[in-house]
């Protein structure tokens, strides 16, 4: 129980410093490359690239609907009427294995929220995608992405 909590605190942390450094608008550093094999076509594939792509993308049709939590949509609604966090993690998570990539998404606890006066809160949390081969990994979160490089090289 005490490394989730550690492991929560350390996540946090990392996205309210992104927030503070203004990581909204994330640079790509093109001087550093980030190499997965794709075993497939026997090619190098830029982990780097091949997100932030994705980034432009999913830019091109992104909408923020929280109308749509809680709903189960199909790639077609999510594009055409937008959705969530959870929505779009699942949506950088699936786009990532399709390349070839290590994906999964993550939740944590943001805070309890009081809907309506007199109600009891609810649980709010927040979903993001953590992808990742053996050199890099990147943060996807709704329509931003951040990278960085695995200090030391290969894990």
């Amino acid at each position: 129980m005490k490394f989730r909590k550690i492991t929560f605190i350390i996540i946090v942390l990392f996205l309210v410093s992104l927030t503070i450094n203004g990581a909204l608008s994330l640079i790509n550093d093109n001087n550093v490359k980030y190499v997965k094999y794709d075993i497939n076509n026997k090619k190098k594939v830029d982990l780097i690239n091949e997100m932030y792509d994705l980034k432009s993308k999913i830019n091109e049709f992104y909408i923020y609907n929280i109308s749509n939590e809680g709903k189960n949509l199909s790639k077609i609604e999510l594009k055409e009427q937008g959705g969530v966090c959870n929505h779009w993690a699942n949506y950088w998570v699936e786009k990532a294995k399709e390349l070839g990539f290590n994906a999964e998404v993550k939740k944590f606890f943001v805070k309890k929220e009081i809907i309506v006066e007199g109600m009891p809160s609810i649980d709010v949390f927040h979903e993001f995608a953590l992808i990742n081969n053996n050199d890099a990994w990147c943060i996807a979160s709704n329509n931003w992405i951040t990278c960085r490089e695995f200090i030391g090289g290969n894990v």
